[in-house]
Order: structure tokens, then sequence, then C-alpha cells
């Protein structure tokens, strides 16, 4: 039996899939204004796109706070309907509004979100900020490498996700990627200094600083 890990690497689910096929689905964005298709796609997800978003981040690696994707992708469906004509399948374009969402909040993870809580109007807590406390680090600096980290190739972020997020250890996760211990810790390594080493400072800063803290050491395979 696949894991629940497996089963949110197999992509969109059968559940999302099933209701992307579903002709009611495709009447909500048949007809009004963007706002007017906003309104109905927005309560309770009936296009399943926060699934659909959970999923592709997962499968590309990236990290990128959940919420804002699915926002950014709700915003580009209500802005595409009225353009649409029931072509191509409506699972494909909901896929291709959620890869525009990707690239969109891409362009802006060094942000950070400007959403007041209701009651004190502070800035609400993204996963960025969650997973640099995790980690011991300044939400601020990794947010700068997040760039860095995104434009690895997608084995070596594939690495990072198994180890890091998921708990691996560097011997299951080079089982499971079939990779030898060496180069599953290389690409783990790279992958570390590009989310912790910050953008480079001048020479002149860059002395005065002091140099930049080395990633952490990785734990060496077992034989």
């Amino acid at each position: 039996m696949a894991s629940a890990k497996e089963t949110a690497r197999t992509g969109v689910s059968r559940r999302a899939r099933a209701a992307a096929g579903r002709p009611e689905l495709v009447a909500l964005l048949a007809r009004g204004t963007p706002r007017e298709i906003l309104a109905r796609i927005v309560p309770d997800d009936p296009l399943g796109l926060r699934e659909r978003v959970r999923n592709r981040l997962r499968e590309r690696a990236f990290l990128l706070d959940v919420e804002r994707v699915h926002l950014r992708a709700l915003a580009r469906c209500a802005s595409r309907a009225p353009r649409y004509r029931g072509r191509p399948a409506l699972d494909v374009w909901l896929d291709r509004r959620v890869e525009e969402a990707i690239e969109d909040v891409r362009l802006l993870c060094e942000e950070p979100p400007g959403e007041p809580s209701d009651e004190t109007g502070r800035l609400r807590p993204d996963a960025i900020e969650h997973f640099a406390a995790a980690l011991g680090l300044d939400a601020a600096a990794l947010r700068e490498g997040l760039a860095s980290f995104h434009e690895l190739p997608a084995g070596e972020r594939e690495v990072f996700f198994r180890l890091v997020l998921e708990g691996g250890s560097l011997d299951e996760v080079a089982r499971a990627l079939k990779l030898s211990g060496g180069e599953t810790a290389r690409r783990a390594r790279r992958a570390f200094e590009a989310v912790l080493t910050t953008p480079a400072v001048p020479a002149q800063d860059a002395r005065r600083d002091g140099p930049q803290t080395p990633p952490p050491d990785l734990e060496r395979p077992t034989r």
C-alpha cells in the first residue's frame, strides 16, 4: 500500500482530477466578470485548487507558502476565465493557472507577507517564517536565499525536501532516489548552501563582517 507521502508525489489527487471533469465546475467560470467569478470559486474551493497547489509544490520541491500560491491561483483563474471556452480540458487549464501562480509567487518570495491579522494589525507569520524558526534561522535571510534555492536543479531540491521537511535519513533518501550516499550528500550540501547563504556583499563589507557561517556538516552515510 502506498504511503501518504507517495500518494502526494503522484501529482494532483484523483479527487481533484475528478472534480475538474465535472461540467458544473466549468460553468463556474463561464459567465460574469472576474470579480463575480472569484466570488464563486473562493468559498469551499470547488475547483480543488488548494490541493492541486499543495501537490504541485511538493512535486517541484519548491519552498513556497501554499496559502499565497493558492490565493494567486484563484486570482489567475478568475482573471482568465472570461476567455476560457472549454479548451483545453479544465484539468489542463487549472494546472496551467497553478504553474503561473507558482512563478508569480517565486518572484515575490523574498518579500514578507503583507496580510495583517484581524485583531492586532500585525503581520501573520507565513510558511517561510515557521520554517526559518524550525531551523533556527532569520526569516529575512532565508527569504534572500530562497531565490538561489529555487534555481537549483530539481534533484537537489528533492534531496533537501526529503531530508529536512520529511525527516528522512541520508541512507533512506539515497535508497529512495537510487543515488550513492556521496552524491546524495553533495546534493544536500548544495541545497543547504543555497538556503543558508545570503547574496554576496561587497568585499569591504565582507571583511568587516567576517566570514559567513558554513552550512552544518551532513551525516555521513553508513556502509
